[in-house]
Protein backbone atom coordinates (compact mmCIF):
# COMPACT_ATOMS: atom_id res chain seq x y z
CA UNK A 1 0.00 0.00 0.00
CA UNK A 2 0.97 3.80 -0.61
CA UNK A 3 2.95 5.44 2.43
CA UNK A 4 1.06 8.34 3.83
CA UNK A 5 2.17 11.49 2.03
CA UNK A 6 4.40 14.03 4.05
CA UNK A 7 4.07 17.82 4.62
CA UNK A 8 6.19 20.44 6.21
CA UNK A 9 6.22 19.73 9.93
CA UNK A 10 4.42 22.47 11.95
CA UNK A 11 5.58 21.13 14.95
CA UNK A 12 8.22 18.92 16.81
CA UNK A 13 5.88 16.00 16.60
CA UNK A 14 5.00 17.13 13.04
CA UNK A 15 8.80 16.76 12.65
CA UNK A 16 9.26 13.48 14.26
CA UNK A 17 6.19 12.55 11.81
CA UNK A 18 8.24 13.60 8.72
CA UNK A 19 11.33 11.88 9.78
CA UNK A 20 9.74 8.81 10.30
CA UNK A 21 8.61 8.17 6.87
CA UNK A 22 10.22 5.70 4.68
CA UNK A 23 11.78 8.16 1.79
CA UNK A 24 12.70 10.63 4.69
CA UNK A 25 14.56 7.44 6.49
CA UNK A 26 16.47 6.92 2.69
CA UNK A 27 17.48 10.46 2.54
CA UNK A 28 19.06 10.33 5.62
CA UNK A 29 20.39 7.18 6.17
CA UNK A 30 18.61 6.83 9.39
CA UNK A 31 16.28 4.01 10.34
CA UNK A 32 13.55 5.24 12.52
CA UNK A 33 12.96 2.98 15.53
CA UNK A 34 10.98 4.55 18.40
CA UNK A 35 11.25 5.67 21.76
CA UNK A 36 13.86 6.14 24.06
CA UNK A 37 13.91 3.70 26.52
CA UNK A 38 16.84 2.72 29.30
CA UNK A 39 18.35 -0.39 30.06
CA UNK A 40 15.15 -1.22 32.36
CA UNK A 41 13.15 -0.48 29.06
CA UNK A 42 11.20 2.63 31.00
CA UNK A 43 9.83 5.28 28.87
CA UNK A 44 12.21 8.40 28.71
CA UNK A 45 10.72 11.90 27.91
CA UNK A 46 14.21 12.75 26.50
CA UNK A 47 15.67 12.63 23.82
CA UNK A 48 13.05 11.80 21.00
CA UNK A 49 13.66 9.14 19.60
CA UNK A 50 16.02 6.41 18.89
CA UNK A 51 17.17 6.05 15.07
CA UNK A 52 20.16 3.34 13.48
CA UNK A 53 22.54 4.83 11.75
CA UNK A 54 22.60 2.60 8.27
CA UNK A 55 25.89 3.60 7.30
CA UNK A 56 27.52 2.84 10.18
CA UNK A 57 26.67 -0.85 11.06
CA UNK A 58 22.80 0.33 12.04
CA UNK A 59 24.73 2.25 15.00
CA UNK A 60 21.63 3.42 17.82
CA UNK A 61 21.88 6.75 18.63
CA UNK A 62 19.59 9.04 20.31
CA UNK A 63 18.05 11.95 18.26
CA UNK A 64 16.40 15.15 19.77
CA UNK A 65 14.17 17.34 17.40
CA UNK A 66 13.20 21.06 16.96
CA UNK A 67 11.56 23.13 14.40
CA UNK A 68 13.11 26.25 14.27
CA UNK A 69 15.73 26.66 17.71
CA UNK A 70 16.72 30.50 18.46
CA UNK A 71 19.56 29.69 20.02
CA UNK A 72 21.34 26.09 21.80
CA UNK A 73 20.14 27.10 25.29
CA UNK A 74 16.64 25.92 23.85
CA UNK A 75 18.25 22.39 24.16
CA UNK A 76 19.23 22.98 27.76
CA UNK A 77 16.03 20.98 29.33
CA UNK A 78 16.98 17.69 27.28
CA UNK A 79 19.31 14.93 28.30
CA UNK A 80 22.18 13.56 26.44
CA UNK A 81 21.69 12.89 22.53
CA UNK A 82 23.61 11.84 19.32
CA UNK A 83 22.12 13.75 16.69
CA UNK A 84 19.65 16.93 16.83
CA UNK A 85 17.56 16.89 13.36
CA UNK A 86 16.04 20.52 13.15
CA UNK A 87 13.58 21.88 9.93
CA UNK A 88 15.74 25.24 9.85
CA UNK A 89 18.46 27.38 11.16
CA UNK A 90 16.51 30.39 9.65
CA UNK A 91 15.95 31.91 12.71
CA UNK A 92 19.25 31.50 15.27
CA UNK A 93 20.07 34.31 16.82
CA UNK A 94 23.16 32.61 18.09
CA UNK A 95 26.34 32.44 15.52
CA UNK A 96 26.13 28.89 13.73
CA UNK A 97 29.75 27.88 15.36
CA UNK A 98 28.37 29.05 19.37
CA UNK A 99 25.29 27.13 18.54
CA UNK A 100 27.17 23.69 17.17
CA UNK A 101 29.27 24.33 20.62
CA UNK A 102 26.72 24.50 22.98
CA UNK A 103 25.24 21.55 21.91
CA UNK A 104 28.48 19.87 22.40
CA UNK A 105 29.14 21.05 25.42
CA UNK A 106 25.60 20.41 27.20
CA UNK A 107 23.96 17.45 24.99
CA UNK A 108 27.40 15.84 24.02
CA UNK A 109 25.90 16.03 20.47
CA UNK A 110 28.31 16.02 17.85
CA UNK A 111 26.20 15.69 14.48
CA UNK A 112 23.66 18.02 13.61
CA UNK A 113 20.88 17.34 10.20
CA UNK A 114 19.12 20.57 9.55
CA UNK A 115 16.58 19.56 7.24
CA UNK A 116 16.17 21.95 4.99
CA UNK A 117 19.34 22.14 3.38
CA UNK A 118 18.13 19.16 1.33
CA UNK A 119 15.79 19.95 -1.73
CA UNK A 120 13.52 17.33 -1.03
CA UNK A 121 12.44 18.26 2.37
CA UNK A 122 12.32 22.07 0.63
CA UNK A 123 9.87 20.76 -1.49
CA UNK A 124 6.86 18.94 0.45
CA UNK A 125 4.06 21.15 0.61
CA UNK A 126 2.40 23.17 3.40
CA UNK A 127 0.57 22.22 5.88
CA UNK A 128 -2.80 23.32 5.52
CA UNK A 129 -6.28 22.40 4.73
CA UNK A 130 -5.97 23.85 1.01
CA UNK A 131 -3.03 20.97 0.28
CA UNK A 132 -4.67 18.88 2.37
CA UNK A 133 -7.51 18.76 0.34
CA UNK A 134 -5.67 18.98 -3.01
CA UNK A 135 -3.45 15.54 -1.96
CA UNK A 136 -7.07 13.10 -0.61
CA UNK A 137 -8.11 14.48 -3.91
CA UNK A 138 -5.30 12.96 -5.74
CA UNK A 139 -5.02 9.50 -3.20
CA UNK A 140 -9.14 9.29 -4.47
CA UNK A 141 -8.45 9.66 -7.93
CA UNK A 142 -5.62 7.43 -7.88
CA UNK A 143 -7.43 4.50 -6.12
CA UNK A 144 -10.48 5.01 -8.32
CA UNK A 145 -8.38 4.73 -11.67
CA UNK A 146 -6.49 1.77 -9.82
CA UNK A 147 -9.15 -0.16 -8.71
CA UNK A 148 -10.92 -0.07 -12.01
CA UNK A 149 -7.45 -1.07 -13.93
CA UNK A 150 -8.15 -4.36 -11.81
CA UNK A 151 -11.10 -4.95 -12.63
CA UNK A 152 -10.38 -4.73 -16.18
CA UNK A 153 -7.26 -6.81 -15.89
CA UNK A 154 -9.38 -9.21 -14.15
CA UNK A 155 -12.27 -9.37 -16.43
CA UNK A 156 -9.47 -9.80 -19.59
CA UNK A 157 -8.39 -13.00 -18.21
CA UNK A 158 -11.82 -14.24 -19.61
CA UNK A 159 -11.40 -17.96 -18.73
CA UNK A 160 -12.73 -19.04 -15.77
CA UNK A 161 -9.62 -20.90 -14.53
CA UNK A 162 -7.36 -18.11 -15.04
CA UNK A 163 -10.02 -15.68 -12.66
CA UNK A 164 -10.08 -18.24 -10.63
CA UNK A 165 -6.65 -18.09 -10.13
CA UNK A 166 -6.36 -14.65 -9.83
CA UNK A 167 -8.70 -14.91 -7.28
CA UNK A 168 -6.77 -17.20 -5.15
CA UNK A 169 -3.94 -15.30 -5.44
CA UNK A 170 -5.90 -12.14 -4.40
CA UNK A 171 -7.14 -14.23 -0.95
CA UNK A 172 -3.56 -15.76 0.44
CA UNK A 173 -1.93 -12.72 -0.33
CA UNK A 174 0.88 -11.80 1.10
CA UNK A 175 1.58 -15.28 0.45
CA UNK A 176 2.10 -17.11 -2.78
CA UNK A 177 0.35 -19.98 -4.59
CA UNK A 178 1.30 -23.93 -4.13
CA UNK A 179 1.23 -24.55 -8.04
CA UNK A 180 0.81 -27.98 -7.93
CA UNK A 181 -2.13 -27.92 -5.30
CA UNK A 182 -3.86 -24.37 -7.65
CA UNK A 183 -3.31 -26.62 -10.68
CA UNK A 184 -5.08 -29.68 -8.90
CA UNK A 185 -7.62 -28.08 -7.36
CA UNK A 186 -8.85 -26.11 -10.72
CA UNK A 187 -8.87 -29.58 -12.41
CA UNK A 188 -11.38 -30.41 -9.78
CA UNK A 189 -13.57 -27.54 -9.59
CA UNK A 190 -14.05 -27.11 -13.45
CA UNK A 191 -14.15 -31.20 -13.84
CA UNK A 192 -11.53 -31.22 -16.83
CA UNK A 193 -11.33 -34.52 -18.47
CA UNK A 194 -8.68 -36.67 -17.26
CA UNK A 195 -7.55 -36.99 -21.45
CA UNK A 196 -6.62 -32.97 -21.16
CA UNK A 197 -4.47 -33.33 -17.28
CA UNK A 198 -1.46 -32.97 -18.64
CA UNK A 199 -2.23 -30.32 -21.32
CA UNK A 200 -4.59 -28.27 -18.92
CA UNK A 201 -1.82 -28.48 -16.45
CA UNK A 202 0.72 -26.86 -18.94
CA UNK A 203 -1.46 -24.25 -20.25
CA UNK A 204 -2.25 -22.96 -16.37
CA UNK A 205 1.48 -23.40 -15.26
CA UNK A 206 2.70 -21.05 -18.64
CA UNK A 207 -0.43 -18.81 -18.30
CA UNK A 208 1.00 -18.26 -14.72
CA UNK A 209 4.62 -17.22 -15.72
CA UNK A 210 4.10 -15.83 -19.24
CA UNK A 211 0.77 -14.94 -20.64
CA UNK A 212 -0.32 -11.51 -20.41
CA UNK A 213 -3.18 -9.97 -18.60
CA UNK A 214 -2.67 -12.68 -16.03
CA UNK A 215 1.25 -11.93 -15.99
CA UNK A 216 0.20 -8.54 -14.69
CA UNK A 217 -1.61 -9.41 -11.97
CA UNK A 218 0.59 -12.19 -10.90
CA UNK A 219 4.26 -12.35 -10.16
CA UNK A 220 7.45 -14.72 -9.36
CA UNK A 221 8.69 -13.53 -5.46
CA UNK A 222 11.40 -15.96 -4.29
CA UNK A 223 10.64 -18.69 -6.37
CA UNK A 224 6.95 -18.29 -5.76
CA UNK A 225 3.64 -16.53 -7.58
CA UNK A 226 2.36 -14.33 -5.60
CA UNK A 227 -0.68 -11.17 -6.27
CA UNK A 228 1.03 -8.33 -7.65
CA UNK A 229 1.04 -5.98 -4.85
CA UNK A 230 0.83 -3.23 -7.39
CA UNK A 231 -3.30 -4.45 -7.85
CA UNK A 232 -3.89 -4.26 -4.25
CA UNK A 233 -6.63 -1.66 -3.39
CA UNK A 234 -9.26 -1.94 -0.79
CA UNK A 235 -10.92 -5.28 -0.15
CA UNK A 236 -8.62 -6.31 -3.37
CA UNK A 237 -10.01 -10.45 -3.04
CA UNK A 238 -13.46 -8.97 -2.69
CA UNK A 239 -13.32 -7.53 -6.23
CA UNK A 240 -11.81 -10.21 -7.85
CA UNK A 241 -14.32 -12.41 -6.06
CA UNK A 242 -17.30 -10.65 -7.46
CA UNK A 243 -16.26 -11.33 -10.76
CA UNK A 244 -15.62 -15.16 -10.66
CA UNK A 245 -18.70 -15.09 -8.50
CA UNK A 246 -20.48 -13.85 -11.63
CA UNK A 247 -18.70 -15.97 -14.46
CA UNK A 248 -18.53 -19.20 -12.64
CA UNK A 249 -20.89 -19.11 -10.05
CA UNK A 250 -21.21 -18.97 -6.15
CA UNK A 251 -20.42 -22.60 -5.99
CA UNK A 252 -17.14 -22.19 -7.70
CA UNK A 253 -15.69 -19.93 -4.82
CA UNK A 254 -12.84 -21.84 -2.88
CA UNK A 255 -13.71 -22.20 0.95
CA UNK A 256 -11.10 -20.86 3.29
CA UNK A 257 -9.79 -24.84 3.67
CA UNK A 258 -9.31 -25.02 -0.39
CA UNK A 259 -7.14 -21.42 -0.14
CA UNK A 260 -4.85 -22.57 3.13
CA UNK A 261 -4.10 -25.49 1.02
CA UNK A 262 -3.08 -23.71 -2.08
CA UNK A 263 -1.61 -20.97 -0.31
CA UNK A 264 2.53 -21.32 0.87
CA UNK A 265 4.37 -19.13 2.65
CA UNK A 266 6.59 -16.25 1.12
CA UNK A 267 10.37 -16.02 3.19
CA UNK A 268 10.29 -12.71 4.64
Amino acid sequence: MAHRTPFKPINENALEHLVSHPLSQKILGLRYIGSVIDENNKWLPSPDCFMADEHDNNKLLKVEFKKAPLTHEIFEENCEFDVAIIWTLAYLTDSETTFKAGLRRNNKCERIIVLTDYEWFRSLPEYNMTEINRTLNLISKKYISRKDELISKVRDLRRPESIFTAYVASAVYPDGINTKRLIAEIREAYKLPKTSERKSDGNIYNALKWVKPISMLIKKNKGNFVWNDYYNVENTSEVVREILKDVSGESMIPNQATLDGIRIAIPR
